[in-house]
């Protein structure tokens, strides 16, 4: 499952496991928390710009 958020191009071009996310939600605390346990050093995600 967490496989389908990293990035393999992003990951091949920066030498660094880098993940992205299309959406932000109260899981998402969670996901990073997953991802941090994969040694993921850089999240990208999309938000609304209506958002921040």
């Amino acid at each position: 499952m967490i496989d389908e958020y990293i990035s393999q191009l992003d990951t091949q071009r920066f030498g660094f496991k880098i993940a992205k996310l299309n959406l932000f939600n109260e899981d998402t605390a969670l996901l990073i928390d997953k991802l941090k346990e994969v040694d993921v050093k850089m999240i990208i995600i999309r938000v609304d710009a209506s958002d921040i």
